[in-house]
């Protein structure tokens, strides 16, 4: 996990799976899949925001500001990625 750990084992699980959805959905982005990623990365933003871990929701929204911006939806990009900012 980036930034501070979460404060429980439960959270440090969710935020572990979450990190592994993100894993998978970078490297659809980088593949150039980035429509079949946002399959992958709006389920793991939703669980990100019920988790409450700002580190681990400040990751989700970046992988989506990249996918969005990687599919020309520059409006969708910017919001998730100053999002991502201002949760880091």
């Amino acid at each position: 996990h980036v930034g501070r750990p979460p404060p429980s084992e439960a959270l440090r699980d969710s935020a572990t799976r979450i990190d592994e959805q993100l894993a998978r959905a970078w490297a659809l982005v980088f593949a150039g899949r980035s429509k079949d990623a946002l399959a992958v990365i709006e389920p793991a933003v939703r669980a990100a925001e019920a988790a409450g871990h700002g580190p681990t929701k400040a990751q989700a929204k970046l992988a989506l500001a990249t996918a969005y911006s990687r599919l020309d939806r520059a409006e969708e990009a910017e919001r998730a990625a100053f999002e991502a900012v201002w949760l880091a």
